[in-house]
Order: C-alpha cells, then sequence, then structure tokens
C-alpha cells in the first residue's frame, strides 16, 4: 500500500477514529436500523466518522514529538490533512535521499511552499533549492512585476544594442518567514522567465488547470521528477491537465487523496 495511504490511516487511527467506506457505512446503518428501529438520522449522528477541519493536530501526531511540535507552532492556512502530508513529504524525501529541487508550479500562492519551507527548517533540512514557478501568466499573480515599454531593449538613436540586467525578484514574506535560508528560495514567472527545468526535481507540486501555459508547465516538469520523487496536484478541473498527460504519457501513478481538492503520488 502507498506510504502515504498508510501514514494517513494511521494518523486516523492513533486519533481513535475509523474511516470506512461509504457502502460499508450504509450496510452499518440499514443494519442497526433493523435491528432497533431506530431513526436512521439518530443512527447517523451517532456513527459518523467524526473527522473534521478542527480535528486536534496534537492528538493525530500521536507519539511523534516533532511533528507535535511542528502542528503546535503552524499558522498556515491549509486544511490540516494537506499540512500533515506535506510535512510527511519532506520527511520522506530526507530519509529516503530522493534528489532533487522542491518546485511548486501553478498560480503563484505562496501557501504550499512555506508549508514545505517550515517543515523542512523544522526538521533541519535546508539544503535543497525551493522553487516557486507561476504559470499562469495572470497580472493579478505578477506574472509581470516590472514592465518595460516596447523597444527598450535597443537605443534607437544610437542603433546599438542595450544590455539590460536581469534582477532576480526577492523571496516572498511568506517563505522567508519560515526560516528558510533566502538564498535557496528561488521565483520564476512566465512569461518573465521561460517554461524550463535543467536540474531534477524531488517534490513538484502542480495544478489540475487545463490552460496552455499550465499544460506545457507540466510536459517540462513532471518528466524531471527522480524516482522516488513525489508529485502533488491541486484542484479537481473538469479537464484535469495532469491526468491528460499522464494518459498520454503512458504513466500510471497510484494517486492517494489526501485533502478533499488534493492529491499526492511517488513516482516509480
Amino acid at each position: 500500500m502507498h506510504f502515504a495511504k498508510q501514514w494517513v490511516l494511521r494518523s486516523l487511527d492513533r486519533a481513535g477514529y475509523r474511516l470506512l467506506k461509504k457502502a460499508d457505512h450504509e450496510a452499518l446503518q440499514a443494519a442497526a436500523t433493523a435491528s432497533h428501529g431506530a431513526p436512521v438520522a439518530v443512527l447517523r449522528q451517532r456513527m459518523a466518522p467524526r473527522v473534521s477541519m478542527a480535528l486536534d493536530l496534537t492528538e493525530v501526531a500521536g507519539a511523534d514529538a516533532v511533528l507535535a511540535s511542528f502542528l503546535h507552532d503552524a499558522h498556515h492556512e491549509m486544511a490540516p490533512p494537506r499540512l500533515l502530508a506535506l510535512y510527511r513529504v519532506v520527511q520522506y524525501l530526507a530519509r529516503a535521499g530522493i534528489p532533487g529541487e522542491i518546485v511548486d508550479c501553478g498560480h503563484g500562492a505562496t501557501a504550499t511552499l512555506a508549508a514545505i519551507a517550515a517543515a523542512s527548517t523544522h526538521c533541519g533540512e535546508t539544503s535543497r533549492r525551493l522553487v516557486l514557478f507561476d504559470a499562469s501568466a495572470d497580472p493579478l499573480h505578477r506574472a509581470e512585476t516590472e514592465l518595460e515599454l516596447w523597444g527598450t531593449a535597443r537605443e534607437l538613436i544610437a542603433d546599438v544594442q542595450v544590455v539590460r540586467s536581469h534582477k532576480p525578484e526577492p523571496p516572498p514574506a511568506e517563505l522567508t518567514a519560515t526560516g528558510y535560508p533566502p538564498d535557496r528560495i528561488v521565483v520564476r514567472r512566465y512569461p518573465r522567465e521561460p517554461i524550463t527545468q535543467s536540474e531534477p526535481v524531488a517534490f513538484l507540486g502542480l495544478t489540475s488547470e487545463a490552460y496552455p501555459a499550465n499544460q506545457w508547465a507540466i510536459a517540462t516538469f513532471l518528466p524531471k521528477v527522480s524516482p522516488g520523487g513525489v508529485i502533488a496536484v491541486e484542484g479537481n478541473s473538469p479537464r484535469d491537465a495532469v491526468a491528460q498527460f499522464l494518459a498520454h504519457a503512458g504513466l500510471n501513478l497510484l494517486f492517494v487523496q489526501v485533502a478533499a481538492d488534493y492529491r499526492v503520488a511517488v513516482r516509480p
């Protein structure tokens, strides 16, 4: 069974919960109703799994003191199961020695990379480069932070080429606040930077959106994921661009749904 699925089940078990398939839960409800005549609504209230967004994370952490300390100090606006999954991903990549960078490619939001940076700092694993790649080309996500007028690459009067220095975008405050080394945080935004990747990738965060730049990014980054590396997909787009790419490439990955809109898999 996939490591992430095993971890989720063990975490729920330590917290005193049981995860049932919908069919099994309905069968139990039907049997209880037939035996005791209790209203279904009352049985559902008594028997429904009480796993919610308000679940005490320190209970889920169980005997893992390091994880419990991280969850106690974490202040991320993220679903608890997703936060837990990302922490376990950081631990897994370090223990398994998976080579490569941490790349989060999507709309330029920092939540996922901030959680990974915080978990990595907490675990003392800060040697990897963290790459925030914004493939949305959306001005609202700062696809271009500095705009130049057309023709500024050439001095028209003197008819000479003008060499302009490209100043890298500084790391977002949400990432540096985690304590992760700023010199290991890189921000790239398409179309300001091209959609390319030369280094291997240990963790790749993607979105399921099917706009052209994202499809291009998926085709560029996903093949760079190291064997044993983790691929995470956010969203439930009707035209799932990640699923389409995997089907076309003939890659079969076992995804585990760790949150309503977030799933992870390990590349064989």
